[in-house]
């Protein structure tokens, strides 16, 4: 048998030729997916930021806010509707309210961004109190002269209920909570 000189034959200028164990080409691939994978990692750790950081927190408030108007506003108009007007009573001219026993549960959202609140009538008004003071709110009531006094609490985890009662003087009425 014959040697055959590899060495003379050679092209890369006498350097002996890599086996398989040195090459690195594939490695190229996984440095190249473990970037994709760091900068996506990057623009999702960006997005969150920005969204929980700045828009969310914003768009929750002015959502809450929209909801403790309508709901201030809703319970104030049903408010004003449990209370009959003096023709609805047959109030005489010379007497006082005849009798009148109104009682009516009222549909309130549990809660206003996530925390309750509490409604309650004073000084001829619907007040909101929330935990938070930029989500409540104070509405005038438009009642008839029958009615003498405005009282009441109810907190917004319970069952709100309005209530109109006589007395000698005219009509009371009152926020409960049950």
């Amino acid at each position: 048998m014959t040697s055959i000189d590899r060495s003379a034959s050679r092209v890369d200028g006498g350097r002996a030729p890599r086996s398989l164990g040195d090459d690195d080409r594939a490695l190229s691939s996984v440095v190249g997916k473990t970037l994709e994978l760091g900068l996506l990692a990057l623009f999702v750790g960006l997005l969150v930021s920005t969204f929980y950081g700045g828009v969310l927190p914003g768009y929750r408030m002015g959502a809450a806010g929209a909801v403790s108007d309508r709901t201030a506003a809703a319970v104030a108009t049903d408010v004003e509707a449990a209370v009959p007007s003096t023709a609805d009573v047959g109030v005489p001219v010379d007497a006082g309210v005849r009798a009148v026993d109104v009682e009516r549960e009222l549909d309130v959202p549990r809660t206003v961004r996530g925390d309750a609140y509490r409604l309650r009538l004073d000084d001829g008004a619907l007040v909101l109190d929330h935990p938070r003071d930029e989500l409540s709110r104070t509405i005038p009531l438009a009642l008839p002269d029958s009615v003498v006094r405005v009282e009441g609490v109810a907190r917004s985890d319970a069952t709100v209920v309005v209530v109109v009662e006589p007395t000698p003087g005219g009509l009371v009425v009152r926020l409960e909570g049950r």
